[in-house]
């Protein structure tokens, strides 16, 4: 590596050889970076905790680290994308990527909000704002509007109602909230489980 000059382009990373491989071809791969790559889905309608959680058993992102980045330092990545707050929740855009071993939890979310800035917010944005909602408003209610929709159909229907309860100053009394504020999906909410006490939950007295 050296006398080819290549020493100072070798890079940190898991890689694959074959045994037929001869030396120039081993330095070449690790200079150029060539590491091995994983392709893993992220499910729509996962949650920050869920994507760690699935990212953490192909053993491409450490959970607590990545759920503390997307959730609690959201601001970090306001290069990328302006989001409101702290947390990217609803921004880690939903779709089949192809990780490197050894990618920083940081990386694998600029990577996921790439994408989202690419097929959401670029092709999408100018209408979102001439619409009189904000980025964020919209993105809420889709992820309200997900967890909502047993069939594609559903969609369009069950916004009309949400918006229309917020436009009245109705209470939105939308399950998939009190589901995000237990931290767990239950198959049936039971009346007890209207009252957990959280910002997220749409049913309060």
């Amino acid at each position: 590596a050296k006398v080819l000059g290549e020493s100072g382009k070798l890079q940190a990373g898991e890689y694959e050889f074959t045994p037929d491989m001869n030396l120039l071809q081993v330095i070449d791969k690790i200079a150029s970076g060539d590491t091995v790559s994983l392709r893993v889905t992220i499910p729509e309608g996962y949650t920050i905790e869920q994507i760690a959680a699935l990212l953490k058993t192909h053993r491409l992102a450490d959970e607590q680290k990545l759920v503390q980045l997307a959730k609690y330092n959201g601001s970090r990545f306001q290069d990328l994308l302006e989001v409101p707050g702290n947390s990217l929740e609803g921004y880690l855009f939903p779709d089949t990527y192809l990780i490197p071993k050894a990618t920083s939890e940081e990386a694998v979310i600029r990577m996921m909000l790439t994408a989202f800035k690419k097929k959401v917010w670029d092709p999408l944005g100018p209408q979102m704002e001439s619409g009189g909602k904000s980025l964020h408003q919209i993105i809420t209610m889709a992820s309200l509007v997900e967890r909502e929709a047993r069939k594609p159909q559903e969609r369009s229907m069950i916004a009309a109602v949400l918006w229309n309860r917020l436009k009245a100053g109705m209470k939105l009394q939308c399950d998939a909230t009190v589901q995000y504020a237990l931290g767990f999906h239950k198959a049936r909410l039971i009346y007890d489980d209207l009252k957990v006490e959280s910002p997220y939950n749409t049913y309060p007295v």
